[in-house]
């Protein structure tokens, strides 16, 4: 991409083709059967955006840039939470640790090493990924209609 800005492209089934994003710029997409395409289709949209921020004289966001992350963070939740989550992992035979980086894993599509995407359904938006077999819908709250 051009100055450092990057892309991500991912194919839609929903649009039967690749769809090629700028993560700096969220609007920008390019949307093309061929996946070369669709990045030049984005890049043709950034160069554009770009230069009419420039001419209006307006901020330009910054790059984002490759980090290297630790594999660790603290994370705080309720005790009742941490207490379920325990007894889930105690039922696994697994350490708290292990169980939660499982379900985190999962719930982010990286489970098993591979990564799910997110079908575009129209340009510039993101799909929201449905409960897959096997997952209980979430039960109403007291009280709620």
């Amino acid at each position: 991409m051009i100055r450092g800005y990057g892309a991500r492209l991912q194919w839609s089934e929903i649009d039967d083709a690749y769809v090629a994003t700028c993560p700096e710029f969220p609007g920008l997409v390019g949307v093309d059967a061929d996946a070369a395409e669709a990045l030049a289709e984005l890049r043709e949209a950034l160069e554009m955006a770009v230069e009419v921020l420039e001419e209006d004289g307006a901020a330009l966001p910054e790059p984002r840039t490759v980090v290297e992350h630790s594999g660790q963070f603290r994370l705080r939740v309720a005790k009742s939470l941490h207490a379920r989550l325990a007894e889930l992992a105690a039922d696994e035979g697994v350490s708290l640790n292990s169980f939660v980086s499982s379900v985190l894993a999962h719930a982010a599509g990286v489970a098993d090493g591979r990564r799910e995407s997110m079908p575009a359904s129209e340009p510039g938006t993101r799909a929201v990924r449905r409960p897959g077999p096997g997952t209980r819908p979430r039960k109403k709250a007291s009280g709620s209609t």
